[in-house]
Parts: C-alpha cells; structure tokens; sequence
C-alpha cells in the first residue's frame, strides 16, 4: 500500500467518523423537539410573569397580562414562519368570536418583527385577536418555550390550568374553555 492511498483511506475514515457524528447530533436535535423534557414548563396554579406587551394589531398600546384577571385566558405563542401556528390562528379567532371577549380573551404572542406581523395579518384581514409583541422573546424565554404553537390557558385569577405544545384542535379548546367557565 502506497503512501498517498494510506492517506486517502486515513481521510475516508475520518470523513466517515465526522459524519456519523454530525448525524446522531442531528438525530438528537430532532428527537429533543419531540420528547417531553424533565423541566417542565408550568406547574397548574402558577401565575404567569408580569409582562406588559405592545400591540401588533387589536388594540392600541399595549396589552398587561394582569389586566385579564376576571376571565378564562388563552394566551397563544405562534410565528409567522410557522405552518402549524397560522392553521390554528383561524380557530382561536373562531373560538373568541363564539364566546366573545367579555367572557373569554384569546391572545397571541409572536416575537417575529413587528412590521412584518402587521404585513403577514394585512393579507389576512379575517384574524381578529389581538396580537401582541413579546420583543426579544423574553416572556418565551421566561416559560421556557421550545417549539411553537405553544398555548398556556389560564383561568378567572390568572392562574395556569394547562398548556401544549402543538396545535390545537377546536375541540380541545372549546372543551378546555368550558371546564373554565
């Protein structure tokens, strides 16, 4: 065996091992998304951080989570760039217009810029929440949010009573909302 084909094979080998390895990281990667971590995110009765988060579109300045207390609360962490978040963006707003606002508040957290939310809800004019701006995603940050959609339900004293990750089903909202009532 020739000096360059000991280097060739010594090279493949390592080309080989670099790539097994880069794969099981990857692997990893993608399991952690889908496997509950250990840490979990919310314990039932906690109360969610103070946050005060500037309107992106449904109202005008900006919107203290404390000033929901009174009434069931879903607040609902989504992104523009999220497929599964814009298909469940129509039914949280199905679901606020069927109990409307007086009795119920549904909304929705996005930390994408603010001028790109409004033109990505400009060619979306039926999406009727209001739509809030956590900047930085520091709220995010704070509950330890990992993948979106991620919705946190609240009850009448702003207590947590629940929250997914994933979409939701209407179903499972409306349910979830009348256990609240």
């Amino acid at each position: 065996m020739g000096l360059t084909t000991f280097r060739t094979l010594r090279w493949s080998r390592f080309g080989r091992v670099i790539g097994g390895l880069f794969s099981i990281l990857m692997v990893g990667s993608l399991l952690r998304q889908f496997w509950p971590t250990s840490k979990a995110r919310l314990a039932a009765g906690a109360t969610l951080p103070e946050a005060t988060l500037p309107y992106i579109a449904g109202g005008e300045g900006a919107l203290s989570l404390a000033d929901l207390r009174g009434k069931p609360v879903i607040v609902n962490f989504w992104a523009t760039w999220c497929a599964y978040c814009v298909k469940e963006l129509p039914m949280l707003t199905k679901v606020q217009a069927k109990y409307g606002a007086d009795k119920v508040a549904v909304i929705a957290v996005n930390d994408d810029g603010i001028e790109a939310t409004r033109a990505f809800l400009a060619q979306r004019p039926t999406l009727s929440l209001p739509f809030v701006h956590d900047q930085g995603g520091s709220l995010g940050r704070q509950l330890n949010i990992r993948n979106i959609p991620f919705t946190v339900f609240l009850d009448r004293d702003g207590k947590v009573v629940g929250d997914k990750t994933g979409i939701l089903s209407e179903e499972e909202t409306v349910k979830r909302l009348d256990e609240l009532l």
